[in-house]
């Protein structure tokens, strides 16, 4: 992981010669080096923290689409980098199969349909006949008549069949009917449109003919509105209790870092260096002077502490028993071990050994 430290740090560790060789393996007794100069520092109590930075860039927030079925890419309808408007068709299945099906049912359908407005024509003219026999017999024979009773029963049989009839069409058209829908939402699901305008990547490993699961991310669209910061990949553990700080032109952003899984991070823009980190903005910061591709600092502060004892990193030393410091006492120097905590490279945290009163040696 490559990092990059800010100038105005590099400055006062410069300030601080020797600091990478303070510590020695073995100094039981303390011999002033020749020409080497000494002081003094005391043990201070405040604010400390350490801060780390990296490279990194804002760029566009982005809306990852996949399938929701499987299936074999037949077309791919747009140039990963190009720019796409809202509902734009960008991937597509191959739906042949179930195109071809949805044909042949459209059509069983359109027969079923037919022969259903013929079956109800023909009834209400059959039982148009029917009633106008039972009603010239009805006339002629009366309505106890054996000859109206049977004309009666003709137009209820007549009826019966026709509502068999009916009904049995209906189911046939309603099965087919869902068939269809079903069909209709597989073609449907086969198909990736944009969902809003911005440009397009492809994921690397996506090519026509290649054999896709559902859910797999696909491709990407970025979102013009919407900017982010990204960085190479950090530890999420190693973010935590940390302020976290984008700086960007010279001016500092507030950000929040947001957890991806893994599928996640390998789909981010699609490119060889896979994992990277993402941050928000928060809400109310103003991007108005920023754009995608600008470069800047991802600062992390950690260990962030209110009220910590601290002394110059070159106030330590170590030999085989641990770390130990110089402690002046009217005029002389004594050791005194301690026992230390975090370190930002110019001040390290005593956990104990020291209190805020005593004042160290420091080798210059």
């Amino acid at each position: 992981m490559r990092k990059c430290f800010l100038p105005i740090l590099l400055c006062i560790l410069l300030t601080i010669p020797g600091c990478a060789s303070h510590i020695a393996d073995d100094a039981p007794e303390l011999i002033e080096p020749s020409g080497t100069a000494a002081a003094s520092s005391p043990v201070i109590r405040g604010e400390f923290c350490t801060t780390e930075v990296y490279e990194g860039f804002v760029t566009p927030d982005v809306t990852e689409l996949s399938f929701d079925r499987d299936g074999t890419i037949w077309q791919i309808s747009v140039g990963s980098g190009c720019y796409v408007n809202e509902g734009d068709l960008l991937v597509k299945l191959n739906t042949k199969e179930e195109e071809e099906k949805a044909v042949e049912l459209e059509a069983e359908l359109e027969l079923l349909r037919s022969d259903y407005e013929y079956t109800k024509a023909v009834h209400e003219n059959r039982k148009e006949y029917l009633r106008t026999e039972l009603k010239q017999t009805a006339e002629a024979n009366g309505t106890n008549s054996a000859e109206y009773q049977l004309k009666q029963i003709d137009l209820e049989e007549s009826d019966l069949a026709y509502a068999k009839s009916e009904k049995d069409l209906e189911s046939s058209i309603s099965q087919k009917e869902q068939t269809l829908a079903a069909i209709e939402q597989q073609i449907a699901l086969g198909a990736i449109t944009a969902e809003h305008a911005g440009y397009f990547y492809l994921s690397s490993d996506i090519t026509e003919d290649a054999y896709v699961q559902k859910g797999k991310t696909i491709c990407c669209i970025t979102k013009d509105d919407s900017l982010m910061f990204t960085c190479s990949y950090l530890d999420e553990a190693d973010l935590k209790n940390c302020a976290l700080s984008a700086l960007i032109g010279g001016v500092s952003y507030e950000i929040s870092y947001v957890p991806l899984s893994e599928e996640e991070r390998s789909a981010l823009y699609f490119t060889d260096e896979r994992d990277r980190s993402l941050f928000t903005f928060l809400p109310d910061a103003d991007l108005s002077s920023l754009s995608a591709g600008n470069t800047g600092f991802l600062i992390v502060n950690g260990h962030m502490l209110d009220d910590a004892l601290q002394v110059p990193i070159n106030a330590l030393f170590a030999d085989s028993s641990g770390k130990y410091v110089y402690v002046m006492e009217e005029g002389t120097k004594k050791r005194q071990d301690v026992t230390v905590g975090a370190s930002n490279g110019i001040m390290t945290v005593i956990e104990e050994g020291l209190n805020e009163e005593d004042i160290v040696y420091v080798q210059q």
